[in-house]
């Protein structure tokens, strides 16, 4: 697969943009009655949510949750109860302290405060994601009101399930949240305590440390403290104890932690095995823990007691999902939907969407098409996915470029929900920009194959502006296009303009030659030029390259850092332990990354590149430690990564981060991956970057590297 890669086969997890590139956040799925617990294996049983549609650019995400009528009947609301302390700064403030539901209550963002982040804001929304009982979290943003230094906004709470709220103050290029305390509310009851589901939303937030873009510092203690607080005053709240459970394994799912969550999952199940819904999610606790045997006698006596009860749904459509044959999974979901007609709104979207991706897998892409128009909301990248895999290959082009269109037209209203995903006002328009931009390369693409190379120009040139220039394959298409059209110079400065700014690739360059091949009058190739015009051409792109290494050089003297490292002793492929300090007067590059991550995949062909570059200087050292993986101990993660890494013919070093308490990840306070550090000789952090930009990666990395190189011990 070509660099296409790097925009559309991102799977089963959820991403963002920050500020540059792409980027995978770690992300935990809440929703009441399939608790975040059982995501984990409801994500490797369920290929719906495993295989997502395939998506593209900036604005990757999973299904579209966004019921905009939810904002209406919650008029402006957003509120923060003391669930925690106040900020000392007093940065924020809300009058009532304990709202309800019903009451009218007042926000407060003071921007003269010593520790406000917007002090020179001239606009700023407030986001807020409610948690509500018996629901998918909904997430609300609403513009504040200025008078002198401060901001406001009141709103109503009409919600009777709300049960938990979580802020942020968002500006065009910052956002602030209150320091590591995070804002937060607890929606309160009549009696004056928070209501069911408080306790237990709060527990989640800090169990995982991040919720979308809504962050929060990390702290299993003080999760557990809220999880114990909520079954103590809601007994009979069972999704409480297996949220429980969730939180304890994304803490520590090694064998040790395994061994100390089986009795959490006996007690879960003693307590709530009269519930045929919680017993459904438990199940799925037992196979976790290593205990099958268990898992099938629970689940075969609820079936007999039940047949089609909520084990029973469970456990088929988790078996139908198994099956690796896309062509066999098709009709065994259509017999499930036959059977069971009494799905939910939510239930069936889920269900239609793994059928939409059984269809598209069996390449039987009419049929996928037509579940798509019977699902609403349907977002932009479905279609994008589909019209793709077909364009790509000359397939069915005519309706491939009208799903494309469809694609077109959709992300050009998107859904306002998705600001959620996003740090900042900019980097949401970014987004959305890029998004659009992305299935205007997919359309284009289409009508150029088809041989309307004037209307596809249109596209690619709007494509273009709206991507900013930054993706080099998209930037080689649009130039092909050009020559086809005979504009040879304007295709000949878009190639010499990206090659400066670093956007280009080997395509790029290549086809940089045909237009200036054509420029100069030679309509053969570019070899059969003079040498002396050859000589011209690679005397321009030279110029052109030293350009943006300049550019790259002085970004990396503009972004220098100077803050302390966090040490640590991480075993390599072979098990030799590495420790960071041992590498004082060195330059190390640490690059946070897993198998299954998209941009990280996409970015290990430039580092090989840098590294190979430095593979003999004995100055510089690269560790890729690769975390967040979903195997099951060390030995595993050990194996899986010595087939990645001989399977691409990889050779920088690769190290382990930990299974067990604090990850060096997120003693890093890595949010999303790739994440690179560069530490300098005196072991600072001189550089973080964030995702995969591109191929100015290379020069980017290569002059930060250059830069510490010649600075002293």
């Amino acid at each position: 697969m070509r660099g296409r890669l790097s925009m559309r086969s991102f799977r089963g997890n959820r991403l963002f943009p920050r500020r540059a590139g792409f980027v995978f956040i770690p992300f935990f799925s809440y929703v009441r009655g399939i608790s975040a617990g059982l995501f984990f294996w409801d994500l490797r049983q369920s290929r719906a949510l495993k295989n997502r549609p395939r998506q593209s650019g900036l604005t990757y995400m999973t299904t579209r949750g966004g019921n905009m009528k939810y904002i209406a009947t919650i008029v402006l609301f957003f509120s923060c109860v003391l669930a925690f302390a106040q900020p000392k700064s007093n940065v924020y403030s809300i009058s009532p302290g304990h709202p309800t539901v019903g009451s009218t209550f007042t926000v407060i963002y003071n921007a003269s405060a010593p520790t406000a982040k917007l002090r020179d804001a001239t606009d700023i929304e407030l986001y807020a994601l409610v948690f509500r009982n018996g629901d998918d979290p909904r997430f609300l943003d609403l513009p504040m009101k200025k008078a002198a230094d401060t901001w406001t906004a009141s709103a109503t709470i009409t919600d009777k399930n709300s049960s938990y709220m979580i802020f942020r103050c968002v500006s065009r290029d910052e956002s602030d949240e209150s320091a590591e305390n995070g804002f937060d509310a607890m929606i309160a009851g009549s009696d004056g305590k928070p209501v069911m589901g408080a306790h237990q939303a709060c527990g989640l937030i800090l169990s995982s440390g991040q919720y979308n873009a809504f962050r929060r510092t990390k702290n299993m203690a003080r999760a557990k403290d809220e999880f114990d607080q909520e079954m103590q005053l809601y007994p009979q709240n069972w999704q409480a104890r297996i949220d429980l459970l969730g939180a304890m394994y994304r803490n520590d799912h090694s064998d040790e932690g395994k061994a100390t969550l089986r009795p959490e999952v006996d007690k879960a199940f003693e307590a709530n095995k009269d519930n045929e819904v919680a017993v459904s999610r438990i199940v799925g606790w037992y196979r976790t823990v290593g205990d099958s045997a268990k898992a099938e006698m629970i689940e075969k006596g609820a079936i007999a007691n039940k047949p089609n009860g909520s084990v029973a749904r469970q456990s088929r459509w988790a078996h139908i999902m198994e099956e690796q044959d896309a062509g066999k999974r098709v009709p065994q979901i259509l017999q499930y939907l036959k059977e069971y007609t009494d799905l939910d709104k939510k239930e069936m979207r889920t269900k239609l969407l793994g059928l939409y991706d059984a269809y598209h897998g069996a390449k039987e892409n009419d049929k996928a098409a037509d579940v798509l128009s019977r699902i609403e909301n349907t977002s932009w990248d479905w279609w994008n996915g589909l019209a793709w895999d077909l364009i790509d290959k000359g397939e069915d082009l005519d309706k491939a470029v009208v799903w494309a269109r469809k694609g077109v037209d959709l992300s050009r209203t998107p859904d306002p929900d998705a600001k959620r995903y996003y740090a900042t006002l900019d980097d949401w328009e970014r987004g959305r920009k890029y998004g659009t931009g992305s299935v205007l390369d997919t359309y284009a693409y289409g009508l150029f194959k088809l041989g309307k190379t004037e209307e596809a120009e249109k596209s690619y040139a709007e494509a273009y502006q709206l991507m900013n220039g930054d993706a080099a394959e998209v930037n080689g298409r649009y130039m092909e296009c050009m020559i086809k059209n005979g504009h040879f110079d304007r295709a000949y400065e878009v190639g010499i303009d990206r090659v400066r700014k670093g956007k280009s690739d080997d395509k790029l360059i290549s086809v940089l030659k045909i237009a200036f091949a054509e420029k100069e009058g030679s309509t053969d190739s570019f070899a059969k030029l003079t040498d002396e015009k050859q000589k011209k051409f690679e005397n321009v792109l030279a110029d052109a390259g030293k350009a943006n290494r300049e550019s790259a050089m002085k970004k990396a003297l503009e972004g220098r850092l100077s803050k302390p490292s966090v040490d640590f002793t991480l075993n390599d492929l072979s098990g030799k332990p590495v420790t960071l300090s041992s590498l004082k007067g060195k330059i190390v590059v640490v690059d946070f990354w897993a198998t299954w991550c998209g941009p990280c995949k996409a970015s290990f062909p430039y580092l090989q590149k840098v590294h190979e570059k430095y593979r003999n200087n004995e100055n510089v050292v690269f560790l890729a430690v690769d975390t967040w993986e979903h195997e099951k101990d060390i030995p595993a993660t050990v194996e899986n990564a010595k087939k990645f890494m001989a399977e691409h013919k990889y050779t920088f070093p690769v190290v382990f981060d930990v299974l067990t308490g604090k990850k060096v990840a997120e003693k890093y306070e890595v949010e999303g991956i790739p994440t690179k550090f560069i530490i300098d000789k005196k072991g600072n952090v001189a550089f973080k970057s964030i995702g995969f930009s591109g191929p100015d990666m290379e020069d980017e990395l290569i002059a930060q590297i250059e830069l510490l190189l010649g600075e002293r011990s």
